[in-house]
């Protein structure tokens, strides 16, 4: 008895003691916890928004688009897009078909008297409408097809960039195939095309009926440079029945063009370029026109500056039906501009430069006027210093 008394108290009964951690500790863990899992879902959300493809915005030249990008499901989706993208291989996401519509209503007053009298005001609107289908073949082929219809209800005399009632405004094919380094695009039919600030060949936005070109166009993009040459003939709007408008040898547009992006948000080009217009019909006198064009432009952003340098000439060349002699025209400017911002959420301030060379003429008896889709302006040597705040907004027009 004394040897099982001296062996329990020798080994006494071991407890198992339960510590509880303080509430204070536990929250803090759990939320250790779901934080460490928000970071990994964040992480995740970050890859995921980073391999996947942005969506195209909307162009002024609505065959640049490309729509094939909502093949990933990861895409965000917008209404109407199952009229953008549909697709037709199940091979291959980049042959698809894509619908698409602008329309743009503008209302205008005129009211220029200018003290001569006699003219009345005049208010109206402008409205376009366009439609267009896009056909792509496994990222290659390109089939557009354009239609435009324009009124101007109210206009008491319509100009022929006013009313078109319904014509093809683009109809062309374009076919894009690797070359060494680079890759060769050439398209060939009805077309828009608009370069830099688009003061020489411009797709005429401002007006209701915009400008198209029949002829070819060829661009070989290799790394940050970029060749393009076109030969065409500007299409001519008669508005007298449907589908009416018409181009003709007698007046055509070629060039060549370089571009070269020299960083991420700036880049150079330059172009030449000659417009021929035979038989052509000023007030005071008629024959074959020739215009040499030549443009170069340096543009870019950095931080909140941005700027654009642009240098232009035109020459031309007229040979009189009544005249033997063959009489020169040239003009040459350049524009130079930089706007800053001073605060977000607040508009730029713009402060621009120009200079202008007087025009020569070798024959001073004539005095032609200059096409109506080119730009000229008036003849004169001046430099002015025009600072100013701007804000540039899109009013008008809808497209999907």
């Amino acid at each position: 008895m004394q040897a099982r008394k001296l062996c329990a108290q020798s080994f006494p009964t071991t407890r198992h003691v339960r510590v509880r951690a303080p509430r204070r500790l536990v929250a803090l863990s759990k939320l250790a916890q779901l934080t460490s899992a928000l970071a990994v879902l964040g992480l995740a959300s970050i890859r995921v928004s980073a391999d996947t493809p942005e969506r195209p915005a909307i162009a002024s030249n609505r065959w640049a688009e490309d729509w094939s990008v909502l093949a990933d499901p990861d895409v965000p989706r917008e209404p109407l897009d199952e009229l953008k993208y549909i697709r037709l291989s199940n091979n291959d996401a980049r042959t698809y078909l894509s619908l698409g519509a602008n329309i743009r209503e503008r209302f205008e007053v005129n009211d220029t008297n200018f003290g001569t009298g006699g003219n009345q005001q005049d208010s109206y609107l402008l409205s376009r409408t366009e439609a267009h289908l896009d056909l792509r073949l496994h990222g290659q082929v390109q089939v557009f097809f354009q239609l435009q219809s324009d009124v101007s209800p109210g206009k008491q005399r319509p100009a022929p960039v006013d009313q078109d009632r319904l014509s093809v405004e683009q109809g062309f094919v374009a076919v894009s195939e690797p070359l060494g380094d680079g890759v060769v695009a050439i398209r060939v039919g009805r077309q828009e095309n608009g370069f830099d600030l688009q003061r020489f060949l411009s797709v005429r936005d401002g007006p209701n009926v915009r400008q198209s070109y029949d002829g070819v166009s060829v661009a070989y993009t290799r790394g940050p440079w970029r060749f393009i040459t076109l030969y065409t003939h500007p299409v001519e709007n008669r508005n007298s029945s449907l589908f009416d408008d018409y181009s003709s040898p007698h007046l055509s547009l070629g060039l060549v063009r370089i571009e070269r992006q020299v960083a991420s948000s700036s880049s150079l080009s330059a172009y030449v370029g000659q417009f021929r217009q035979d038989d052509a019909r000023f007030p005071s006198a008629s024959g074959n026109e020739r215009r040499d064009l030549v443009e170069v432009r340096y543009t870019g952003v950095s931080g909140r500056v941005d700027w654009d340098a642009e240098a232009m000439s035109q020459n031309g060349r007229y040979r009189l039906a009544d005249h033997p002699r063959l009489g020169d025209r040239g003009c040459y400017w350049a524009n130079v501009w930089f706007s800053w911002v001073s605060a977000e959420n607040q508009p730029p301030v713009r402060c621009s430069f120009r200079g202008q060379k007087p025009d020569r003429s070798s024959t001073r008896h004539v005095q032609p006027t200059v096409s109506q889709w080119l730009l000229l302006h008036d003849c004169g040597l001046h430099n002015l210093c025009e600072p100013g705040p701007c804000q540039d907004r899109l009013l008008d027009g809808t497209a999907t």
